[in-house]
Protein backbone atom coordinates (compact mmCIF):
# COMPACT_ATOMS: atom_id res chain seq x y z
CA UNK A 1 0.00 0.00 0.00
CA UNK A 2 3.07 2.51 -0.27
CA UNK A 3 3.02 3.51 -4.00
CA UNK A 4 5.67 6.12 -3.07
CA UNK A 5 6.88 9.60 -4.75
CA UNK A 6 9.86 8.01 -6.91
CA UNK A 7 6.87 5.43 -8.33
CA UNK A 8 4.92 8.30 -9.06
CA UNK A 9 7.45 9.71 -10.94
CA UNK A 10 8.36 6.82 -12.68
CA UNK A 11 4.47 5.99 -13.42
CA UNK A 12 3.94 9.58 -15.47
CA UNK A 13 7.15 9.55 -16.93
CA UNK A 14 6.02 6.15 -18.46
CA UNK A 15 2.54 7.17 -19.05
CA UNK A 16 3.69 10.42 -20.66
CA UNK A 17 6.54 8.20 -23.04
CA UNK A 18 4.39 5.74 -24.07
CA UNK A 19 1.52 8.60 -24.82
CA UNK A 20 3.36 10.81 -26.29
CA UNK A 21 4.92 8.03 -28.97
CA UNK A 22 1.62 6.72 -29.29
CA UNK A 23 1.93 3.35 -27.80
CA UNK A 24 -0.94 0.70 -28.59
CA UNK A 25 -1.28 -2.63 -27.18
CA UNK A 26 -3.27 -5.26 -28.93
CA UNK A 27 -4.04 -8.84 -27.13
CA UNK A 28 -6.68 -11.05 -27.70
CA UNK A 29 -8.21 -11.75 -24.44
CA UNK A 30 -9.25 -8.21 -24.22
CA UNK A 31 -11.63 -6.83 -27.58
CA UNK A 32 -9.85 -3.69 -29.54
CA UNK A 33 -6.47 -1.88 -29.71
CA UNK A 34 -5.54 -0.32 -26.01
CA UNK A 35 -3.91 2.77 -25.67
CA UNK A 36 -2.02 3.62 -22.63
CA UNK A 37 -5.42 5.96 -21.32
CA UNK A 38 -7.23 2.13 -21.72
CA UNK A 39 -4.28 0.93 -19.23
CA UNK A 40 -4.51 3.34 -16.83
CA UNK A 41 -7.94 4.19 -16.51
CA UNK A 42 -10.35 2.39 -17.85
CA UNK A 43 -9.31 -1.67 -17.51
CA UNK A 44 -9.98 -3.72 -14.56
CA UNK A 45 -7.13 -5.22 -12.38
CA UNK A 46 -8.02 -8.74 -13.31
CA UNK A 47 -7.85 -7.98 -16.64
CA UNK A 48 -4.82 -6.07 -16.23
CA UNK A 49 -2.83 -8.82 -14.44
CA UNK A 50 -4.18 -11.33 -17.23
CA UNK A 51 -2.69 -8.65 -19.63
CA UNK A 52 0.39 -8.98 -17.70
CA UNK A 53 0.64 -12.76 -17.84
CA UNK A 54 -0.26 -12.71 -21.59
CA UNK A 55 2.57 -10.48 -22.46
CA UNK A 56 5.11 -12.81 -19.69
CA UNK A 57 4.11 -15.68 -22.29
CA UNK A 58 4.84 -14.15 -25.18
CA UNK A 59 8.63 -13.22 -24.57
CA UNK A 60 8.85 -16.69 -22.64
CA UNK A 61 7.91 -18.21 -26.23
CA UNK A 62 10.26 -15.55 -27.79
CA UNK A 63 13.45 -16.25 -26.19
CA UNK A 64 12.38 -20.07 -26.05
CA UNK A 65 14.76 -20.73 -29.17
CA UNK A 66 17.60 -19.55 -26.31
CA UNK A 67 19.08 -15.52 -25.48
CA UNK A 68 21.22 -16.06 -28.57
CA UNK A 69 19.04 -16.98 -31.25
CA UNK A 70 16.57 -14.12 -31.06
CA UNK A 71 16.29 -11.92 -34.01
CA UNK A 72 16.51 -7.83 -33.76
CA UNK A 73 12.91 -8.35 -34.24
CA UNK A 74 12.38 -10.16 -31.46
CA UNK A 75 14.36 -8.26 -29.19
CA UNK A 76 12.15 -5.44 -30.09
CA UNK A 77 8.95 -7.32 -29.62
CA UNK A 78 10.19 -8.18 -26.03
CA UNK A 79 11.28 -4.75 -25.00
CA UNK A 80 7.91 -3.55 -26.05
CA UNK A 81 6.04 -6.07 -23.88
CA UNK A 82 8.17 -5.67 -20.78
CA UNK A 83 7.41 -2.07 -21.58
CA UNK A 84 4.09 -2.55 -21.42
CA UNK A 85 4.30 -4.87 -18.64
CA UNK A 86 5.91 -2.02 -16.31
CA UNK A 87 2.95 0.10 -17.23
CA UNK A 88 0.26 -2.73 -16.47
CA UNK A 89 2.45 -3.85 -13.50
CA UNK A 90 2.43 0.18 -11.94
CA UNK A 91 -1.06 0.64 -12.85
CA UNK A 92 -2.22 -2.34 -10.94
CA UNK A 93 -0.17 -1.63 -8.03
CA UNK A 94 -0.88 2.31 -8.07
CA UNK A 95 -5.09 0.87 -8.21
CA UNK A 96 -4.36 -0.88 -4.90
CA UNK A 97 -2.68 1.39 -3.09
CA UNK A 98 -5.82 4.00 -4.05
CA UNK A 99 -7.90 1.12 -3.18
CA UNK A 100 -6.33 0.33 0.14
CA UNK A 101 -6.51 4.45 0.97
CA UNK A 102 -10.20 4.51 0.10
CA UNK A 103 -10.51 1.24 2.83
CA UNK A 104 -8.82 2.87 5.41
CA UNK A 105 -10.62 6.10 4.85
CA UNK A 106 -14.07 4.71 5.25
CA UNK A 107 -13.17 3.10 8.18
CA UNK A 108 -11.50 6.36 10.04
CA UNK A 109 -14.29 7.82 8.91
CA UNK A 110 -16.96 5.28 10.48
CA UNK A 111 -14.42 5.05 14.02
CA UNK A 112 -14.73 9.10 14.25
CA UNK A 113 -18.67 8.53 13.63
CA UNK A 114 -19.01 6.12 16.35
CA UNK A 115 -16.23 8.10 18.75
CA UNK A 116 -18.41 11.35 18.68
CA UNK A 117 -21.55 8.93 19.75
CA UNK A 118 -20.02 7.79 22.33
CA UNK A 119 -19.06 11.02 23.80
CA UNK A 120 -22.51 12.75 22.64
CA UNK A 121 -23.78 10.09 24.83
CA UNK A 122 -21.64 10.26 27.80
CA UNK A 123 -22.04 14.12 28.11
CA UNK A 124 -24.14 15.71 31.23
CA UNK A 125 -26.98 17.92 30.50
CA UNK A 126 -25.31 20.68 32.04
CA UNK A 127 -21.97 20.06 29.15
CA UNK A 128 -24.89 20.07 26.04
CA UNK A 129 -26.45 23.26 27.98
CA UNK A 130 -22.91 25.25 28.01
CA UNK A 131 -22.14 24.10 24.40
CA UNK A 132 -25.61 25.11 22.72
CA UNK A 133 -25.31 28.67 24.41
CA UNK A 134 -21.24 29.07 23.30
CA UNK A 135 -23.03 28.15 19.92
CA UNK A 136 -26.27 30.67 20.17
CA UNK A 137 -23.27 33.68 21.25
CA UNK A 138 -21.55 32.34 18.12
CA UNK A 139 -24.18 33.16 16.10
CA UNK A 140 -25.35 36.22 17.48
CA UNK A 141 -21.68 37.82 17.02
CA UNK A 142 -22.00 36.07 12.79
CA UNK A 143 -25.59 38.09 12.75
CA UNK A 144 -24.31 41.17 13.82
CA UNK A 145 -21.27 41.46 11.21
Amino acid sequence: MNFTKEQMQEFDLLIGKMTRDNKQLTLAHVPGIKGVHDIVNNMSVPSLKASHDILEKINAREISGGKWNVTPYQKRKIAQNEEWMSLIYMSVVYREDLEAKAKLAAERTELNTEVNELEEENKTPEERIAEKKARLKEIKKEMKK
